[in-house]
């Protein structure tokens, strides 16, 4: 068909050269925009980020930035402070003690840095309760503790990918100062290198008086508490009954009490009044290599740091505001490490045997070499402010790496591949030579006997600074016998043999020839919690001999522990640090009725994706029974028989409103502690006392019946999820939880004035929200979350009459709405409810404010995840626009609003960053430390960048240089732009284990990851060409079918049958290190998917598993240069329910 045009009509050829110079116009604008912006390359942020930093740490000024003060605590001392309060130095300056001014000696009314006056500190005496001072609980005694055969933690601070960081963590206060085995030995060769070397070793400038009693008398309050048996400070006496010495407080210097007592080494670092910057003022260090305290002190970070690989660029801005704003209560800890020859303590620059690690001794042994960790803690004390590095030097004979699971693996690929400034700066290059070797025997070990995946990927360990299993072997070199199991291997016990539980193998097994069949464990029922339950057995069970009970009020259950505490228990046990996630039954008493629900060890096992199967798992009427002798007691078959007969007592029962159904009739309890034991995990991107939903959850399922109503809802939906028989179930109790909500709603609507957040009610909604899917597909939760939106912005506007606790819940429920809208970005045509106004403004600046607390959806960043959505929601507008088809005015002008939109939201993306480790930062959950959720946040960056480039090619051709040009046709060169970037994502996620418990907020990162692995499918044979036309033609466009060859024909000539698949029309391409780069990406992302279908909700996973292999299919099928879009793809083929985290999925017509 064509179109002619009568130009003969003046009005026809001004209409047609009206719209040909506007679209002249509007390609003039838009490639003086392209041209203006060519240099702008700031996608490869790593080319020049030290000159930046380096002029941003030397202009930073700290004159005025004060650490947070700790004086309100004196209040807490005594009545003789009740007036004290605390002082803001920066807003209210007061006269400063100088940095070399003694306190003893200076004016009571001068203030410390640290907001206590001098006359503050001279009240307090000696030994002031400096656990109250601090913010820092005293640690839990030792009474048991023999010095003999105590030994230090595994520390094995081992991190892939490898580069310098401050790799600062929250320090468990316990081990603040730990004694080991090694105590005599170590205070004698300090005692010996004071005597000998003098101010090298100990030395302190004037000024550092403060700070070195302080100092001492917190390190004496610790050792006395820790190990009572041990030290007794009494009367101005140390008591050290390991050395059997005493110690005059009063006349002995403070850092000599320390040496003669404390085999760690300190180094005092204190600000300087005029710069507000830290410098070394004073320390004892008896432990260093290449350096000593003589050369490093009165130095400030920087000179202290000067030998330092990329600290200057990388690491001197953040250490000098670390040091600026680090509180009292939250020390930290880090650790560093090397590989010796030996076990040298100190050996300074000047020593003769520094000489030895410039060469490589042919003789050396493996049993010669030694890892040497540097322990380190860093606090502040509260009266002087001074930051207080201590530290101690750890040997570790490297033949111990061989029982502990990915150490070896992980040290080999620090020294294979780690970055060579940081190598040479350790000194490791001296052992290499054998230490390599032996690395590589102790890997090939572990594989074999299943210790390491032969697959696995180079990654962080959970456990660090530890490794699997630390646990039992810190018990085993403590006590020096092995722990335990109840019985034995599984061999050894059915042979009713004593077994000496060595580990992967028994040597009973070993020595008679046979297979040892491991350590399975088997799960005994405890009671300890549930006396009532003491009496019950698993037996037959006659449903017809038991009676319903009722008691006016509820009694809750304790909810289980989060997994935090879970992972650190289990990980002595397991290697591959899986959460186990075992449900537990209870007793309580409702309105209606009292249960009491039990399973066997038999019937308490997990599904491939950890849902439980048993009684609870499916339609069942537990009720209590009247236990007597001739009672039979229940079984839990027949408990499992009991949902047929549950229909005809369900009407013989009068109920109140709100009726359930038989089978789940009383089951209150049972479903709470699903919910905190399985739903919880599930639901959240970290689980711990620090998860807020479980703190919500905790503070009022037992006092709100709509938050109660809620939990029990979803914990049904989650097992409806897996089992359909709990559909009807779940539903109802959904319907329940909805009628309480709404009631709850009605009542908070007609507040005029809403002065503290509804926690309860805003709680509920998200539940409800984000989880109606579980049960149907077709319910996506948007009224739940309307109103929950309609709640938060009526708190927006009116956020200044909240109270502190009252701010914190609202920003914690603005981020869990901003990380619903990113979700529902994905499947959503239409723009925003509202766009970010005057209303969202407060919002947005109590998430900036809120931002270093980690959310269990937005993890450690809700700014990336509406960047992420905004970037989604463009790509799909514009990709819409497309498939429509416009005028070409409208187009175009359309095009170039995009294309600023597009630059604007990939400026802000190059501009986030997210530091791996943050010690203001902690999820307190053991298998998702705040580096997972760094690296999910990076991944999420990279994934919008990903989406932006694909769709607006314009973008590319202002990062890459002049010789790469956009293609003609205006697609984006994926072999040197979005390849790389998707594999770069892949990167991202493989130093993401699949034990951490950010998968539930991953599957969209596999989704947008697989839209960029696209093979180079170009060809120019004949023959491709007319099987790529008649495909073309057959396929009609994006679909996901592909065009097969014929079946082969059956023959009874085996070469001519093989013959077949050579000669059949297939795409045949070359192999090249990207292509082999991409398939292995498109398998990781498989695997992964087919990982979190087995521990999230199945279906939405399978769904995304669908799309990318449909993307895929399409990807390969195309002939030439790319042209097809994902998003196309999705609609092509239906399958806009994308896999979203919280939500099961979400149809095509999902709408707020």
């Amino acid at each position: 068909m064509s179109f002619m045009f009568d130009f003969a009509s003046p009005h026809v050829a001004l209409t047609v050269l009206g719209i040909a110079a506007c679209t002249g116009g509007l390609i003039y604008l838009l490639s003086l925009l392209i041209d203006s912006r060519k240099n702008a390359n700031k996608f490869r942020r790593d080319s020049s980020p030290g000159q930046s930093t380096v002029s941003t740490a030397e202009k930073q000024s700290y004159v005025n930035a004060f650490p947070p003060s700790q004086r309100a605590t004196l209040a807490k001392l005594g009545p003789q402070y009740a007036g004290i309060t605390e002082v803001d130095l920066a807003a209210t300056p007061k006269p400063l003690l100088k940095m070399g001014t003694d306190y003893r000696s200076a004016p009571a009314g001068e203030f410390n840095f640290s907001g206590f006056s001098v006359d503050d500190i001279r009240s307090l005496g000696d030994f002031p309760d400096y656990a109250t001072l601090s913010g820092v609980p005293l640690p839990s005694p030792l009474k048991d503790f023999d010095i003999k055969k105590a030994v230090p933690r595994p520390y094995r601070p081992f991190r892939w990918a490898y580069h310098q960081t401050m790799s600062l963590t929250k320090m468990d206060t316990d081990f603040w100062i730990e004694l080991e085995n090694t105590y005599h030995e170590r205070i004698a060769q300090r005692q010996e290198l004071y005597a000998k070397h003098g101010n090298a070793v100990l030395d302190s400038l004037p000024g550092c008086e403060l700070a070195c009693k302080e100092l001492m008398e917190m390190v004496l309050q610790f050792v006395c508490t820790r190990y009572p048996n041990q030290f007794l400070v009494k009367d101005g006496v140390l008591f050290n009954r390991i050395l059997n010495t005493e110690t005059d407080l009063k006349t002995t210097e403070p850092l000599i009490v320390l040496l003669n007592n404390i085999p760690e080494d300190f180094g005092i670092m204190l600000r300087d009044h005029e710069t507000g910057r830290y410098f070394l003022r004073g320390g004892m260090v008896c432990s260093s290599v290449g350096w000593n305290l003589k050369d490093k002190v009165g130095q400030g970070l920087p000179g202290i740091h000067k030998t330092v690989p990329d600290y200057k660029e990388k690491m001197e801005f953040s250490m000098d505001r670390f040091f600026t704003k680090m509180p009292t209560s939250k020390p930290i800890q880090r650790g560093s490490w090397g590989l010796e020859m030996g076990q040298p303590l100190y050996l300074p620059a000047d020593h003769p045997d520094i000489a030895h690690r410039e060469s490589q001794n042919p003789d050396l042994k493996p049993e010669d070499v030694y890892l040497r960790v540097d322990w380190q803690t860093l606090r502040r004390l509260p009266l002087s402010g001074a930051v207080v590095f201590n530290f101690k030097a750890l040997f570790t004979p490297l033949s111990e790496f061989k029982d502990e699971p990915y150490i070896p693996s992980i040290v080999l690929k620090v020294l294979n591949e780690g970055k060579e400034n940081i190598l040479k700066y350790k000194g490791v290059w001296h052992v290499e030579h054998v230490a390599k070797p032996t690395l590589e025997a102790y890997e090939r070990f572990q594989v074999e006997t299943g210790m390491l995946e032969k697959d696995w990927v180079h990654q962080t360990l959970a456990e660090a600074p530890f490794f699997p299993g630390w646990e039992r072997k810190w018990a085993l070199t403590r006590t020096g016998l092995n722990p335990r199991s109840r019985s034995g291997c599984v061999t050894c016990k059915a042979k009713h043999l004593k077994c000496d539980e060595s580990r992967p193998v028994c040597q009973q097994c070993t020595r008679k020839g046979i297979k040892c069949g491991g350590y399975a464990q088997g799960l005994r029922w405890s009671f300890k919690h549930q006396p009532a339950l003491q009496s019950l057995s698993f037996e037959d069970y006659n449903p017809s001999l038991t009676t319903t009970t009722t008691s006016p009020e509820r009694t809750a259950a304790p909810p289980p522990e989060p997994r935090s505490r879970i992972s650190k228990d289990k990980a002595s046990g397991s290697f591959n640090n899986r959460r186990h996630r075992n449900s537990v039954s209870s007793s309580s008493s409702s309105s209606r009725g009292t249960v009491i629900t039990s399973r066997s060890d038999e019937e308490r096992h997990e599904t491939p994706g950890g849902t439980p199967t048993g009684p609870l798992g499916r339609d069942f009427d537990v009720s209590r029974p009247q236990v007597s002798d001739s009672t039979r007691r229940p079984s839990v078959n027949s408990v499992m028989q009991a949902s047929s007969a549950s229909s005809a007592s369900a009407e013989e029962n009068t109920q109140p409103d709100y009726q359930l159904t038989s089978c789940i009739t009383d089951t209150s309890s049972a479903f709470i502690v699903n919910w905190f034991e399985q739903v919880c995990p599930a639901w959240s991107g970290f689980d711990s006392s620090a998860n807020m939903n479980r703190k919500i959850a905790i503070d009022h399922w037992r006092n709100s019946s709509t938050v109660c109503s809620s939990l029990e809802s979803m914990s049904a939906a989650f097992l409806a999820s897996r089992m359909p028989s709990m559909r009807q179930s779940a539903l109802r109790l959904m319907g329940r939880a909805t009628d309480f909500i709404q009631a709850e709603l009605e009542l908070v609507k007609a507040q005029p004035d809403l002065r503290a957040v509804p926690t309860g009610l805003l709680f509920s909604l998200f539940c409800l929200g984000t989880t109606v899917c579980w049960v149907d597909s077709r319910g996506f939760g948007i009224p739940f979350l309307r109103e929950a939106r309609t709640l938060i912005q009526r708190l927006n506007t009116h956020s200044i009459v909240l109270s502190a606790t009252g701010l914190d819940l609202l920003t914690f429920f603005n981020k869990s709405l901003a990380y619903c809208e990113m979700l529902l970005a994905v499947v959503r045509d239409d723009e925003p409810l509202e766009s970010q106004d005057n209303e969202d403004l407060a919002a947005n600046q109590l998430q900036l404010i809120h931002e270093r607390d980690p959310h269990p959806w937005t993890g450690v960043s809700t700014v990336i995840n509406r960047l992420f959505a905004d970037c989604i929601r463009l790509c799909r507008s514009f990709r819409h626009r497309m498939r429509q088809g416009m005028d070409p005015q409208r187009y175009f002008s359309s095009a170039l609003q995009d294309l600023i939109v597009a630059q604007r939201l990939e400026e802000q993306l190059l501009e986030l960053e997210f530091p791996p480790d943050s010690p203001d930062v902690d999820t307190g959950d053991f298998a998702t430390p705040v580096s997972h959720l760094a690296k999910v946040a990076e991944a999420y960056r990279l994934s919008s960048l990903l989406h932006l480039y694909q769709t607006f090619p314009d973008l590319v051709s202002l990062r890459l240089p002049t010789e790469s040009p956009v293609t003609e046709s205006g697609s984006v060169p994926w072999d040197e732009w979005i390849i790389p970037l998707a594999l770069r994502l892949v990167k991202v996620l493989e130093h993401i284990p699949t034990t951490s418990g950010t998968r539930v907020i991953q599957p969209l990162l596999y989704i947008s990851a697989s839209t960029g692995l696209r093979h180079d499918n170009s060809a120019s044979s004949d023959m491709m060409n007319i099987f790529g036309s008649l495909q073309q033609d057959l396929m009609g466009g994006t679909g996901s079918s592909v065009i097969s060859p014929p079946p082969l024909f059956d023959s009874h000539n085996l070469s001519l049958y093989i013959s077949q698949m050579a000669s059949a029309p297939v795409p045949e391409e070359p192999m090249g290190n990207l292509s082999v780069d991409i398939s292995s990406a498109r398998h990781f992302v498989m695997r992964r998917l087919g990982i979190l279908e087995s521990s999230l909700p199945p279906a939405p996973v399978v769904v995304a598993r669908e799309l990318v292999q449909t993307i895929w299919r399409a990807y390969d099928s195309e002939i030439g240069i790319p042209t097809i879009h994902w998003i196309d793809i999705m609609e092509d083929n239906n399958l806009r329910r994308i896999t979203l985290p919280c939500f099961e999925s979400l149809p095509v017509c999902a709408r707020w």
